[in-house]
This record gives C-alpha cells, sequence and structure tokens, in this order.
C-alpha cells in the first residue's frame, strides 16, 4: 500500500541536503556536526536524521572509527522534486524485473508513483540489485536514556566551563555509539528529567592535564601553592597519588615531601605545577578510602557520634522518602512527626542539611551540635535586624 506522501520544511531540506552532500563527500557526519554547523539543538539534529531515514530510506552505515555515518552505496542520490519547494518522499518501493537486456534475476527499483492532483510526481534513481531489510530500531532502557540525558544536559550547563571541550568530546564519543542504533525522543525525554547541577568550580585545565599526566608516569613534581589561611604562595614538593572530586571542588591526593604524610591539595590552589625529573614508587599499602577515614577534609571528628534530631509533620514526609543515612533509624510519632537519628564523621554538612528545614527541624542531640545550630541562627537573627 503506497505510503502518504510527507514534506519536510524549508529549513529541513536544507539540512537534509547539506547532509546528503557531506555523506557523498565521505566527510561522516553525525548529530554533533548538525548542530555545529546549523547552530540547532541536539533535539531537532536527531529529529532531522530520523526524517531523512524515514522518508528517503538512505543505504546509510556507521562507522565508529570515524564517529559518523557513510553510505552503504556511494551512488545514492536523494529525490529530486518538480515543481514544488519541499522534498517529497516516495510513496512506495516496487520491484521490477529486468527483461529488456535479458538479465535474469530480479532489480530493485523505485517507481513514480501515480499520478493524482495535487500531488507532485518524484524522480529517483534506481537502486541496488540487492534489496535491504529496515534496520529495527532499539529502544533504550530508562537508565540508559538517564544516562544520555544527563550527559547532554552536563554538556550545555558546562559549557563555559575550563572542561567544555572534553566534555564536548567525551559526548559526541557516547551519542556516537547509539547514532544508527537506538531512537530517542530528546524533546519528551527532557520534559521528565531536569537535571539541577552546582557550578563548575574554578579550575586550570593545563594544571589538571600535568598532574593526570604525572600520576600516571609516576612523576613528583613542585606545586606552587596559594595558602588560604596564610594568604602566601609556597612551594610544596610532592607525589601525586590521585585527583579527587569532593563536595563540588576538585583536590590531589599527594604524598607532601615537607610534612612527611598524605595531603589534599585544593586544585584551584594550584598556581602552576613544575616537574624536577624524579620518579617515585608508589606505596603500595595506600588505600584512597582509608586515607578518606584519616584526613582532615573528610573526617571532622575522629569517632562517629550519633545525631537525633525531630521533624515536625511537614518536614517528615521529606524524610520519608528517601533514606537520609546507611545508619539511620526512625521512630514515628503519633501526630505525623518523627525522629531520626544515625551516626556522622563531620557536622559541616550536616548543619547545613539541618538548617534547611528551617522552623520544621530541631536537634535533639548531641549538645555541641544543638550549641552551633543556635549560634548559625544568632548569626543570621543579627544580621536581618542590625538594620
Amino acid at each position: 500500500m503506497a505510503k502518504k506522501a510527507a514534506k519536510l520544511s524549508a529549513g529541513q531540506r536544507e539540512r537534509v541536503q547539506w547532509l546528503h552532500e557531506q555523506l557523498q563527500a565521505g566527510r561522516y557526519p553525525n548529530a554533533s556536526d548538525l548542530v555545529e554547523h546549523f547552530q540547532i539543538s541536539a533535539t531537532t539534529a536527531y529529529k532531522d536524521i530520523k526524517q531523512f531515514k524515514v522518508l528517503f530510506d538512505p543505504p546509510l552505515g556507521y562507522d565508529a572509527e570515524h564517529n559518523g555515518f557513510f553510505y552503504e552505496e556511494p551512488g545514492f542520490e536523494l529525490p529530486t522534486v518538480e515543481g514544488s519547494p519541499g522534498i517529497e518522499a516516495r510513496s512506495s518501493v516496487k520491484t521490477a524485473t529486468a527483461q529488456a537486456t535479458g538479465a535474469t534475476g530480479a532489480a530493485v527499483a523505485r517507481r513514480k508513483p501515480a499520478a493524482a492532483s495535487g500531488m507532485t510526481s518524484v524522480k529517483v534513481k534506481a537502486r541496488s540489485s540487492v534489496s535491504r531489510k529496515p534496520k529495527r530500531e532499539k529502544c533504550l532502557s530508562t537508565s540508559e536514556l538517564v544516562s544520555i540525558l544527563a550527559a547532554e544536559q552536563l554538556k550545555e550547563q558546562y559549557a563555559t566551563s575550563p572542561f567544555a571541550e572534553a566534555i564536548e568530546s567525551a559526548y559526541r564519543k557516547l551519542t556516537s555509539m547509539v547514532d544508527g542504533v537506538v531512537s530517542v525522543d530528546h524533546e519528551s525525554a527532557q520534559r521528565i528529567l531536569k537535571l539541577d547541577l552546582a557550578p563548575f568550580p574554578s579550575l586550570d585545565l593545563t594544571i589538571f592535564d600535568a598532574l593526570a599526566r604525572a600520576i600516571d608516569e609516576r612523576e613528583s613534581v613542585v606545586l606552587k601553592y596559594f595558602s588560604g589561611q596564610k594568604a602566601t604562595v609556597t612551594d610544596k614538593p610532592c607525589d601525586p597519588y590521585h585527583i579527587l572530586h569532593y563536595k563540588d571542588n576538585w583536590y590531589l591526593v599527594a604524598w607532601c615531601h615537607e610534612k612527611q604524610d598524605y595531603r589534599d591539595f585544593l586544585m584551584n590552589r594550584i598556581l602552576s605545577v613544575e616537574y624536577p625529573n624524579l620518579r617515585f614508587i608508589p606505596d603500595a599499602s595506600f588505600d584512597l578510602e582509608k586515607h578518606k577515614q584519616n584526613s582532615q577534609l573528610f573526617q571532622g571528628i575522629e569517632k562517629p557520634v550519633q545525631v537525633v534530631a525531630e521533624f515536625d509533620k511537614f518536614a517528615a514526609h521529606w524524610i520519608r522518602l528517601r533514606p537520609v543515612h546507611p545508619t539511620q533509624k526512625i521512630v514515628e510519632r503519633s501526630d505525623g512527626s518523627l525522629e531520626l537519628s544515625f551516626e556522622v564523621h563531620s557536622y559541616e554538612n550536616l548543619l547545613r542539611w539541618i538548617l534547611s528545614f528551617g522552623e520544621h527541624a530541631r536537634v535533639l542531640s548531641p549538645p555541641d551540635l544543638q550549641e552551633r545550630v543556635q549560634k548559625t541562627i544568632g548569626r543570621m537573627n543579627y544580621l536581618y535586624n542590625r538594620f
């Protein structure tokens, strides 16, 4: 049964024509190239490629090495349209038997659709004698879809960050693995998922790359490091072990030659990296998780402390929605409020978290945490009432 002819908009027609020319020239175009060339959204680019496949059934293949599409049949031409500004798809594909030349077998050819009132005829060149089965599009699982969308939103939000180019490159590699294989409705999915990402920390990417190389090649370095407490710049000879992201900041975990111990250096305070041409042998007993347990950066309290807080009926609803802490225990109250207890090693994040509930939460114990909350509220009260 003949398919109803479908038109492309003027913008789509221009982009499809450009895509076709890139394919003919063997440049391996993909969705990212459409985005870059026409300054359109990724959603529009994916729609264009999908329309291109549906309307014209091009012999597309995908080359992972070149990260783009190519024509499996180099002689393929787009249908040409007579008397209409819009490109129309073929209405049917039929098989014609080769008779005039006396050849045996069947040749697959596209024919003009029957003339109809108001319908423009389409001229299409004959295709290869080998018919191709239409490829069945695969669907992404929910978790895979979230990963793709998260990567896309990460790319867009951090477009002006030091990692913009690296994120864009990683995103292209990620999407190239699914281009032509899976179908994603980005526009609908973006209505479902929205990531609230923190602003990207200030960071010199050249320093990041230099330290990553030093870690990989086991090379000692000398850091020009700005001390926040003393407001001075000092040299820090060290052996770099690990780059770590924590609380929206990047840190270098390294063996400090001066302190003869492992230290955590805030990356955006490293002004430069020098190489003294010294190699080091990493300590085989070093364990990052054990280091985090002992480091002042990650643990402000030597022994775990039990915290008990009460939440009124309004806040209790949010506490029940998802677990707050692995050690948590909840005691429900008859009035709809609840009591939450858990063990922590640091008050820093906890203090901000408790205060985020405003008047709907109150710390019951320990006393020193109660005191910190009271002092913080007192300072806030002073700031708002001194004028």
